[in-house]
């Protein structure tokens, strides 16, 4: 769940327990690409919960305390500018925007720079979703459809509802659609939108 402001990367921390969750931890290249998706079109850069340990003198991911992969940050990052890591653009960060660099990727910055975050909740692994992005979600039925501006904005919204465990953001109609899991489900999901559920549910 995306915050709605620029915020110091000890800000977002306290924001995102307040709210039973964690700065979001990119450790598979799959859950990079779902929020490079999620991200793209929103022009701004989001904390996660990454920094540099003294310690190891690496960066590590605060729960899992891994490294992050190989191919997650941009190009001459990180850099020791600061010990903070928050999800950008080259773009973003000054290059051209006549170049191809408007792809979500990690770099360092100062802890106390303002930006948004991205909260992580775990959610319950036993109800079985699926990801996929113009496939139907098993078991999911859809509530009352709201208008949003941004796939991101539908993702907040989503992140709102306890039992939402996906959505599907329709472009041409700004049409954000929260889903939530039921087994006897009678309605289906339509394909001409476009579907955001993780693996590992996390909305």
């Amino acid at each position: 769940m995306p915050s709605l402001q620029n915020i110091t990367y000890q800000t977002s921390v306290s924001e995102c327990s307040a709210l039973g969750s964690y700065l979001a931890e990119l450790n598979t290249l799959e859950e990079l690409s779902y929020i490079q998706v999620l991200a793209n079109g929103s022009s701004s850069s989001f904390w996660l919960g990454l920094n540099f340990n003294n310690g190891s003198g690496k960066f590590h991911w605060n729960r899992a305390g891994t490294e992050p992969m190989t191919g997650m940050w941009i190009d001459g990052e990180p850099n020791l500018t600061g010990l903070c890591v928050r999800l950008t653009t080259e773009v973003l960060m000054g290059a051209p925007t006549a170049t191809p660099k408007d792809i979500y990727l990690l770099a360092d910055n100062p802890c106390s720079s303002l930006y948004m975050s991205l909260c992580e909740k775990s959610a319950d692994l036993k109800k079985p979703v699926y990801y996929g992005r113009t496939s139907a979600c098993k078991n999911c039925c859809p509530l009352t459809p709201l208008t949003t501006a941004r796939r991101l904005d539908c993702a907040w919204a989503c992140s709102k509802l306890k039992e939402c465990v996906g959505f599907q953001f329709t472009r041409t109609s700004s049409q954000c659609l929260p889903l939530v899991f039921n087994t006897s489900c009678s309605l289906s999901v339509s394909l001409n939108s476009v579907m955001y559920t993780a693996i590992q549910p996390r909305c």
